[in-house]
């Protein structure tokens, strides 16, 4: 897939979303290079990964997830079964009631589900279909009574959890669903950072604010200095929202030393790179001196009088 999630399942079986790629192509090569970075950010590999059937996917798994448990994802085999058995068969027969009666659950033993698949597609006269004979000699990536011992196998059976029914915006609707039953109209402040409000940015005076031509003119120990400055008081700011003796103690402690640097004789911050060549050149910003553009000019990109016609447009004249 051009987009790749991943996307985990926590204590609460609910999705976590921990990262995602935008790959340039399918091929074996592309996953194999998105594993090993996955690899090498997270540090470990997953106990188990499920996925679809695409070959590509499998071969980088088993290539670079040496000890990973690889699953195929059962709702994406069984979503072919009317496009590769028969939309009349799935539909006017009681076929898919009882194949997915076969494939869904996870209490029969291995020796079980063979007999009971070949009971139904014997019943069915299906012994010739070659998609059932594929996937049957598949069945111990994706059929639970195959792995129905092992760890986290009560969560393996759909990837159709990171696409569909617990999309983003599904749980958002829940979520906005939820709250309104609630009666609660608006997120509590303290839940909510102030990177992501409004007044991330606020309309400050020019004098107070840190231009970001003034960061780049500094030295980089100076620059990483200011970073870490704007971190720690953003997150202090953040912590202390809710704390009003500790955020009264926090103003205090600032301005006290706002005053210290009052009293100090601080040295001018240096000039732009503008405003030097200002001065190289005798130019500076305030210049009263307008530019005209001569009368007549055709500056590029302007395009030409006329549009030019299609070679079609001109065979069809």
């Amino acid at each position: 897939m051009v987009f790749v999630p991943f996307t985990d399942i926590d204590n609460h079986h609910c999705n976590v979303t921990f990262g995602a790629a935008l790959l340039a192509s399918e091929t074996a090569d592309t996953y194999i290079w998105l594993l090993r970075v996955f690899l090498k950010v997270v540090g470990s590999q997953p106990k188990v990964v499920v996925t679809n059937q695409d070959p590509a996917m499998k071969k980088a798994i088993s290539t670079v997830f040496v000890g990973t448990r690889h699953r195929l994802c059962i709702w994406h085999v069984m979503h072919k079964l009317s496009l590769k058995v028969g939309v009349r068969q799935c539909n006017s027969t009681n076929f898919k009631e009882r194949i997915c009666g076969v494939v869904w659950t996870d209490i029969l033993t291995p020796e079980e589900f063979e007999s009971k698949w070949g009971v139904v597609i014997g019943e069915f006269n299906l012994a010739d279909n070659d998609w059932l004979s594929d996937i049957f000699a598949l069945k111990e990536s994706w059929i639970p009574a195959y792995y129905r011992m092992e760890e986290l196998s009560g969560l393996m059976r759909t990837t159709s959890r990171s696409e569909y029914k617990y999309s983003l915006y599904g749980v958002i609707e829940i979520l906005f669903l939820a709250f309104f039953n609630m009666d609660i109209r608006e997120f509590p402040k303290q839940y909510i950072l102030n990177r992501w409000r409004k007044e991330a940015s606020p309309n400050c005076s020019p004098e107070y604010s840190i231009s970001r031509e003034y960061m780049t003119e500094l030295d980089p120990d100076m620059q990483s200095m200011m970073r870490d400055f704007i971190f720690s008081t953003e997150y202090t700011l953040n912590h202390l929202s809710g704390n009003k003796e500790e955020l009264s103690l926090y103003k205090d402690h600032v301005q006290s030393y706002m005053k210290k640097v009052q009293d100090m004789q601080i040295v001018a911050p240096p000039a732009s790179t503008r405003d030097r060549f200002a001065e190289i050149f005798g130019q500076y910003k305030n210049c009263k001196n307008p530019i005209r553009v001569p009368v007549g000019y055709k500056s590029k990109g302007s395009g030409s009088p006329k549009r030019l016609k299609s070679k079609q447009k001109i065979e069809i004249e």
